[in-house]
């Protein structure tokens, strides 16, 4: 019935089936299966339009991890081969479920809990496939996936389960007869604050258990910034224990690392909202704590490689240790990426319309994009010295785009 947006976000596999589900389209129905029937009539996707839908959304977690085109393919085969089959094997019941849960939210009255009660325990049984199905899926994709992206995963699947059990929970009460019109039907008074609260308390449990799955912090506060490394080298999540502790960092502000600048300068070029900006200091926030797990795990093989490189003799040997140290800065590259990528979709056409037309004062013509990056590569060169790459170097070498 109702699926928190918590759920539909945190894993893309649950849009793939929660929305052929429940926003459906027409197509032409094969023959039903045995022992049941197709409704009359009713929602239902076409199988072109499911793999679109199957493009799509592997375009969307491509982004997410920063797949190459074979991670991008495998995972293309593994939803084609489950998520449509799953779903007509099951179209019968799916289709029914669907059409009865619309009714009763277009309806000019409530539900009744018996035949809330009665939706639930059909629905239940499904819902606990799709979710295993998820599971699959997901132990699946391991196999290719790379340690960084193992990590952002199981970080997103904690998260997941959170919201699979508390439908679970949901579903389970419904079936019982514990269906409360007042608070859970759409339609009703009370519904949208008693939503807002089930959603926000739930995002903030899916938040603790997707960074305890990363171990992170139940709860982070501010970026770490590269004057905040620790005696392992490494900078670590500031843990905001009670409301001084920031008051008191503020008094002091330390330099931002060329990630956090460069989130900055986007945020002022494309004069980003309230909301927009949140969501900008969320991305920097995941990515940078992933960054900083990545680099504490191997902050001693860095060093011994730049150590390495320092002391190479001639060019053959120095080309040899950079390109180990390239690819040891690899995921971190992939990782800055990510972050670009998801900011980029923040600005509105007229942000970007005006960031265009606007240039910095002083700077003659040149684009706010390439200032961007001249700033976040003086920031990196400020923090990291002379040395290509450095210890506490844990920025990608040279951000591209903007």
């Amino acid at each position: 019935m109702t699926r928190t947006r918590t759920l539909l976000r945190i894993v893309p596999w649950a849009v793939l089936a929660a929305t052929a589900v429940g926003q459906n389209f027409g197509g032409p129905p094969p023959a039903p299966p045995p022992g049941g029937e197709y409704p009359p009539a009713g929602f239902w996707p076409t199988e072109r339009m499911m793999d679109l839908f199957i493009n799509r959304i592997t375009e969307e977690m491509a982004k997410e991890y920063g797949f190459d085109d074979a991670q991008l393919e495998n995972t293309r085969e593994l939803l084609r081969d489950r998520f449509p089959r799953w779903l007509q094997d099951n179209r019968a019941q799916l289709q029914t479920l669907t059409n009865q849960w619309i009714e009763a939210i277009m309806g000019n009255d409530p539900p009744a809990p018996e035949e809330v009660a009665d939706w639930a325990r059909r629905a239940k049984p499904l819902f606990g496939e799709f979710t295993t199905m998820v599971e699959d899926t997901v132990e699946d994709m391991g196999t290719y996936l790379t340690d960084e992206q193992r990590i952002l995963v199981d970080g997103q699947m904690a998260a997941f389960r959170v919201g699979t059990n508390y439908m679970n929970q949901r579903l389970e009460t419904w079936s019982r007869g514990g269906y409360d019109w007042r608070s859970e039907w759409p339609r009703s008074e009370q519904f949208k604050n008693k939503e807002r609260e089930r959603r926000e308390r739930l995002e903030r449990e899916a938040q603790v258990a997707k960074n305890t799955a990363m171990g992170l912090p139940p709860e982070t506060g501010e970026v770490p910034s590269v004057s905040d490394i620790t005696g392992d080298g490494v900078a670590g999540p500031t843990v905001v224990t009670n409301p001084d502790q920031r008051t008191k960092s503020a008094e002091k502000p330390a330099a931002k690392d060329a990630w956090a600048q460069y989130v900055e300068d986007f945020i002022r070029r494309y004069q980003l909202d309230e909301g927009q900006r949140n969501l900008a200091h969320r991305y920097l926030r995941d990515q940078t704590t992933l960054r900083d797990r990545y680099l504490k795990s191997k902050i001693s093989r860095i060093n011994a490689v730049e150590t390495k490189l320092k002391a190479a003799k001639d060019d053959d040997e120095k080309k040899k240790v950079a390109a180990e140290l390239e690819q040891l800065n690899a995921p971190m590259e992939r990782m800055f990426d990510i972050l670009k990528d998801r900011l980029n979709r923040l600005p509105t056409r007229k942000q970007r319309a005006a960031a265009e037309a606007t240039p910095t004062a002083g700077e003659g013509g040149s684009s706010l994009r390439d200032q961007m990056e001249t700033r976040a590569k003086a920031a990196k060169s400020s923090a990291g010295g002379n040395s290509p790459r450095t210890v506490g170097d844990e920025q990608p070498v040279k951000p591209r785009g903007g």
